[in-house]
């Protein structure tokens, strides 16, 4: 799945000076896609639309859009995990019809999963309002069908034609947020208009992988069957992806029902001392996340091709050692050069805290929570980074148990801060940043220390064949 990466990369190395920039930029739409296309349209909507409608109107508005993500996300964590694990391994086989029954059948389930999990949310345990209920659950489905597009997308070389598509997605939401804000339609029908946004990017992205395998699926029942016994053979890569769809929220839950937790028009918890300050500092990870997606699916895939091939080719050990270490230096020096200019820009945030919070006119006590949090959301993408890289490797055990312990140590500390006090806010978050990230790192250090005895004795035997152009292509991959 390293064609969208290599685009980037070619991008990122011409000669012209917009080339690195739209390099970024396109792996940063890639990395969070709609995220971004959500964040760009509030910032729009709440700029033109809070003279109009009122601030009251448009914070439920947001919060409702956070939690119709938070549900999609987790709700279609394990379908999008498991379907391009499956998508990768059909494209590798050369399987193409496969990735078609795949994609569709992901975006069904992702569908059906969202709207279950948004009407038993939204409408058994908050017991919303209809019109807020039905508008959240809307964007719920629409986010899962997005979230599970872009994934699939990561193997399409048309990275403008994903950038377009949330572009595209970004203009209508936009429009029809501030239209339904004129018409009087309130927050439901704001949201209504970001749902129908989300849903012409997924449209677009759909567009492009279907003419990309244009062969015609099976059937659906084919692929949604294929997709759940995937559940089984992946089980505890599914697993751990749902712990880290949970890791995102956990330490926000526990806050919003701390003492500063407040409720919006239609009764959604959350907290604004915590919640702003805490999302511009995780947003400031954002480039360094579309940095770690060009390296993994370039640098890491050349080399994991080099080393497994020379395997294959009967290298001998002390060859096969060498490699290793090769590899060790080169991801090594990849993640040194992003955290390094991750910190430089953490630095930055920290020193220029006290005009940021004025300039998004929060409040003094938000100050410390912003520096604490720049400095955790740090750590968190060391986190991430060395937990992505296990996955290269089939670490799947590593990988959730590191997953179970970010969310047991975020959860604990979020507690802790709570009862502690405002004061120490955000620092349960740096803590369990920093342990999760010091495990995380240790365990990618045994890994890649030991690699020869990973891949030929605690790995799986289908390691060393998905890296190699020329291994036979088994029936026992589908």
């Amino acid at each position: 799945m390293a064609g969208i990466g290599f685009e980037l990369r070619r991008l990122s190395h011409s000669d012209t000076l917009f080339g690195p920039v739209a390099s970024l930029g396109h792996g940063v739409v890639i990395a969070a896609g709609p995220w971004l296309m959500t964040i760009a349209a509030l910032v729009v909507v709440g700029t033109e639309m809070t003279a109009v409608v009122g601030e009251q109107v448009i914070a439920d508005m947001r919060i409702l859009i956070v939690y119709a993500f938070a549900t999609a996300l987790i709700a279609t964590s394990t379908i999008a995990i498991v379907s391009v694990r499956q998508a990768a391994d059909a494209m590798y086989l050369g399987d193409f019809d496969r990735v078609r029954e795949l994609f569709i059948a992901a975006l069904f389930l992702g569908a059906i999963t969202s709207s279950i999990a948004a009407a038993a949310f939204f409408c058994g345990a908050l017991r919303l309002a209809w019109p807020h209920a039905v508008a959240a659950s809307h964007l719920a489905i629409a986010a899962g069908t997005s979230w599970i597009a872009l994934a699939v997308c990561g193997s399409v070389k048309d990275f403008r034609g994903i950038t377009l598509g949330f572009s595209a997605g970004f203009a209508v939401a936009t429009a029809l947020a501030v239209l339904t804000a004129q018409l009087g339609f309130g927050s439901p029908g704001m949201v209504g208009g970001f749902a129908i946004g989300l849903l012409v990017a997924s449209f677009i992205l759909a567009v492009r992988i279907l003419a990309l395998f244009p062969r015609h699926a099976t059937t659906l029942r084919a692929g949604v069957i294929r997709i759940l016994m995937g559940h089984r053979v992946f089980g505890v890569l599914a697993a751990a992806a749902f712990v880290a769809a949970i890791s995102v929220w956990v330490d926000k839950w526990i806050v919003w029902a701390g003492p500063f937790g407040q409720r919006t028009a239609s009764g959604l918890p959350h907290a604004p001392i915590y919640d702003a300050p805490m999302f511009f500092a995780y947003f400031m990870i954002m480039p360094a996340l579309a940095q770690l997606s060009t390296a993994l699916e370039t640098l890491l895939f050349e080399r994991l091709r080099h080393f497994y091939a020379a395997i294959t080719a009967h290298a001998t050990l002390a060859e096969i050692r060498t490699n290793a270490r090769r590899l060790e230096r080169d991801v090594m020096t990849m993640l040194t050069a992003i955290m390094l200019q991750l910190s430089a820009l953490c630095a930055i945030v920290v020193l220029s805290a006290p005009m940021i919070v004025t300039a998004l006119s929060m409040q003094y006590q938000q100050l410390a929570i912003l520096r604490i949090g720049a400095v955790a959301a740090v750590f968190h993408f060391l986190f991430m980074a060395c937990s992505a890289l296990l996955l290269y490797f089939e670490r799947h055990a590593q990988y959730f148990a590191l997953q179970a312990l970010f969310v047991f140590l975020a959860a604990a500390c979020a507690q802790v801060t709570v009862i502690a006090g405002v004061t120490y806010y955000g620092l349960g978050q740096l803590v369990a940043a920093i342990v999760a990230s010091g495990a995380a790192y240790f365990t990618l250090g045994r890994t890649l220390d030991d690699l020869p005895y990973q891949i030929f004795v605690a790995g799986p035997a289908r390691v060393a064949n998905r890296y190699d152009p020329e291994s036979p292509r088994s029936e026992a991959w589908r």
